[in-house]
């Protein structure tokens, strides 16, 4: 397996944003994938990263990168500057850290692992997933829920969306808003909006504003709420000024908040914070220019949770140690799964010549470990000593 990922560590929101795949454009590009020789591909599209999984050698490396700069539209010299490259071994240790929460700006959130499965689950249903990819991604899983049940990493997991709550609770403090604020959130029904939404819930004195493009259950559900009322999305304008914090999370493509159109709602002069958590950027960037606004966008949460991540890796160690025992499980399942392959021939070939000429041919061909290994699994097998 092959991984070619673009993320958070390395690579501004600028850029990110022009590489995100919607769930339509991951469906066309593991076909396109696919077409051009390799035999399981699965795309991964975050806020925080943009991950290409796929199987075959180091050759097919360019293409899938090729392919990518096509369907993108991005710049081969911008392209090689913001990528990491993973293969065999490493692509498989790299999925895992991802899965686990381990390479995450928060360490051992577990949203990431929600939407590695969702990724997973539609190349699984789209017959675009081989049994190299299968078996790497379920093994990566079981990890996963490792980790998450025996370490400290999951027991206090903290996503964006609850980062993001306590920075609006931070905010209100630091305004001597002693009994709550407003709070106007776009994007409610969407998977972080409503995160977020869940959380402030649970503040005392924060009434929230909430809007959403569409009608699901979730806005059924927080329409309950004595302290929440949803709102028409056409109308957030209108509320904007009464709003403290303005939290923004939707998958729109275009700007949910402008300048102009922000700057007439404006009457009340106060302070103000956006929370902008979408990528593509939901919040106008010339907004934070508007007198005492503040904006705080993805990236901004890396300072946000250098506190909760000191914590948690101290627990790194144990989790490493998961990570290595489900990677050796892999590399044995492969191999087996190679020797089926060769199994019709080598029982022909040891009932012609006989087990020890099959023996002195692997003989000339393993290493020293490699040949006690084999003396120790064939003790086991036979019940020796």
């Amino acid at each position: 397996m092959n991984c070619i990922s673009i993320s958070y560590r390395n690579t501004p929101l600028r850029i990110r944003e022009c590489c995100a795949f919607s769930p339509e454009e991951k469906e066309t590009f593991e076909k396109k994938a696919l077409l051009l020789g390799i035999t399981g591909c699965v795309v991964v599209s975050t806020c925080n990263r943009v991950e290409i999984y796929f199987t075959g050698d180091g050759r097919m490396i360019p293409k899938i990168e090729a392919l990518f700069m096509k369907e993108k539209q991005i710049e081969e010299a911008l392209f090689k500057k913001s990528i990491c490259v993973y293969s065999q071994e490493g692509a498989l240790r790299h999925l895992m850290k991802v899965s686990c929460g381990l390479d995450s700006m928060v360490l051992g959130e577990d949203e990431i692992l929600r939407q590695v499965k969702e990724a997973y689950q539609a190349s699984m249903e789209g017959k675009r997933c081989d049994y190299e990819c299968n078996l790497a991604f379920q093994e990566a899983f079981h990890v996963a829920k490792a980790v998450k049940t025996d370490t400290e990493l999951s027991k206090t997991p903290v996503s964006i969306g609850t980062l993001a709550a306590h920075r609006v609770m931070e905010f209100l403090k630091k305004q001597e808003k002693a009994l709550g604020g407003n709070v106007l959130l776009v994007g409610a029904t969407g998977k972080i909006g409503g995160i977020v939404a869940r959380n402030l819930l649970d503040k005392e004195g924060i009434h929230l504003f909430l809007t959403g493009r569409s009608h699901n259950r979730k806005q059924e559900f927080f329409s309950r709420e004595e302290n929440a009322d949803f709102v028409p999305y056409e109308k957030r304008y209108e509320y904007i000024n009464q709003a403290d914090v303005i939290i923004s999370a939707t998958k729109s493509p275009h700007y949910t908040f402008t300048k102009e159109e922000t700057a007439l709602a404006f009457q009340e002069r106060k302070k103000r914070l956006f929370l902008d958590l979408a990528v593509p950027c939901d919040v106008d960037g010339e907004i934070g220019k508007l007198p005492h606004t503040e904006i705080i966008n993805i990236d901004d949460f890396k300072m946000l949770s250098k506190e909760n991540n000191a914590i948690k890796l101290k627990e790194m160690e144990k989790a490493q140690i998961y990570m290595e025992e489900g990677l050796e499980e892999i590399k044995k399942a492969l191999s087996y799964h190679e020797l089926q392959k060769h199994m019709e021939a080598l029982q022909e070939l040891t009932k012609k010549k006989g087990i020890s000429h099959v023996l002195y041919q692997l003989r000339d061909r393993l290493t020293g470990n490699e040949i006690q290994a084999l003396v120790e699994g064939l003790k086991e097998v036979t019940g020796e000593k």
